[in-house]
């Protein structure tokens, strides 16, 4: 692309000397004869388009933000949040800014599509998500993760409580479910957590080879969603989400082992 100095040059050579040709300016400057025919045929200036870098602070979270705006469709103030606790030093405007720029035009897109309810038949699917809250027990604030599992035909949902979320409390809270639910249904949605899936792009994707031993323990198929496609599973996200807004007004959850 040429650059405004050389536009500037090329055109007040020749406004100058109206006689001068485009090869005798270009032999003039050191250019290519086309570079100095593009810039005498455009009367409009060439535009800086400054090149789009990203902050070397972000770079090591990209997907953990993604998927926390996307698909869980967290506050932005709730994933700096996250960040910070995960070590993030970067200010909250860049993150803001790069959210803004590179995020918020695909969730306005993700708003605007018409997600058509898929219903399920009576044993065939479950869904399962968690959520962190952090409340007061005792004398402090203590981080408390809520699982939940929920049919895909009746809504029965099962929740369990758990102070960390590691794999085993991922797989005792569906254990859990299974007893509660008395029986298993065919397939199981989860989301592209660790926990479930180490590579979630389509083109490589790869489930944890953990979770698919847990699944063909149980004989139930794991299913996960595309990333960035909340609809998918909205049954359980929208559980999750009124309790989080009841969480967000300062009523505390029960603290106990289970809760069905």
């Amino acid at each position: 692309m040429i650059s405004m100095e050389d536009w500037v040059t090329i055109r007040t050579l020749k406004a100058r000397n109206p006689m001068l040709g485009s090869r005798a300016i270009a032999g003039l400057l050191g250019i290519a004869r086309n570079t100095v025919k593009s810039a005498l045929a455009s009367d409009k200036a060439p535009q800086y388009q400054r090149e789009k870098t990203l902050n070397p602070e972000i770079q090591p979270y990209v997907e953990f933000v993604t998927e926390a705006y996307l698909a869980k469709r967290l506050r932005v103030s709730r994933i700096l949040a996250d960040l910070r606790s995960k070590g993030f030093t970067g200010s909250r405007s860049a993150l803001y800014r790069w959210i803004e720029e590179e995020l918020k035009p695909k969730r306005d897109a993700q708003n605007a599509q018409a997600f058509q309810p898929y219903e399920t038949k009576p044993g065939e699917q479950m869904q399962y998500d968690w959520t962190e809250y952090r409340l007061p027990i005792g004398e402090g604030i203590t981080r408390v993760y809520v699982h939940l599992s929920i049919l895909g035909y009746s809504r029965y949902k099962c929740f369990d409580a758990s102070l960390c979320v590691s794999q085993g409390d991922v797989f005792s809270a569906l254990e859990e479910s299974f007893f509660v639910f008395d029986g298993l249904t065919e397939r199981v949605q989860v989301d592209n957590a660790k926990v479930f899936v180490l590579n979630a792009s389509s083109e490589q994707f790869r489930w944890n080879p953990k979770f698919l031993q847990f699944c063909g323990f149980f004989a139930i198929e794991p299913l996960a969603p595309p990333p960035t496609t909340p609809g998918v599973r909205g049954r359980s996200k929208s559980p999750l989400s009124t309790w989080r807004r009841i969480s967000s007004k300062g009523l505390a959850l029960t603290a106990s082992n289970s809760f069905c």
